[in-house]
C-alpha cells in the first residue's frame, strides 16, 4: 500500500535496513545471528549493543523479503521486522558501517520522511498486534 508521500512497508523497511552493511559487520566482528532473537525484543533477555540490533534488522530484513516469499501479513517474521524496525529506526549509522549507494539514496528519499515512515510502519505493527 503506497502511501501519500510515495513509499509502500516494504520499500521503507528495505531502504532502512540496506543503509547499514549487515553482512561486513558480521564477518569483521564475529557476530553471529541469535536463534531466539525473534521473540527476546523487549524482554529481561534482551542485551544487544546498538550495532548488533542493527545487524540483526539488517539480516531479518534479508530473511522476510529476500529469501522467503511471505506477504507483509501479521505473521510474527514481519510483526518482529516492524517491531525491530520501530526499535533503531534512529541509530544513527556509523560511516565504516554504511552501503554507501543504499544510504545515499536513504538519505535522499526517506530520512526527509522519517518520522512518517515511522508511523506507517507503527500503525502496521499495530494492526496486526494479537
Amino acid at each position: 500500500m503506497p502511501t501519500s508521500f510515495g513509499s509502500t512497508e516494504p520499500e521503507i523497511l528495505t531502504a532502512w535496513a540496506l543503509r547499514f552493511d549487515g553482512y561486513r559487520y558480521m564477518k569483521e566482528t564475529g557476530f553471529e545471528r541469535p536463534d531466539d532473537y525473534v521473540i527476546r525484543l523487549g524482554t529481561p533477555g534482551w542485551n544487544f549493543a546498538p550495532l548488533e540490533e542493527l545487524a540483526i534488522f539488517f539480516i531479518h530484513q534479508r530473511l522476510v523479503m529476500k529469501w522467503s516469499a511471505s506477504r507483509p501479513d501479521g505473521r510474527s517474521e514481519w510483526q518482529f521486522l516492524r517491531q525491530i524496525f520501530l526499535h533503531v529506526y534512529d541509530q544513527e549509522i556509523p560511516e565504516k558501517w554504511r552501503v554507501q549507494p543504499y544510504y545515499e539514496d536513504w538519505e535522499r528519499h526517506h530520512a526527509p520522511h522519517a518520522e512518517r515512515e515511522r508511523e506507517v510502519i507503527s500503525q502496521r505493527y499495530q494492526a496486526f498486534r494479537t
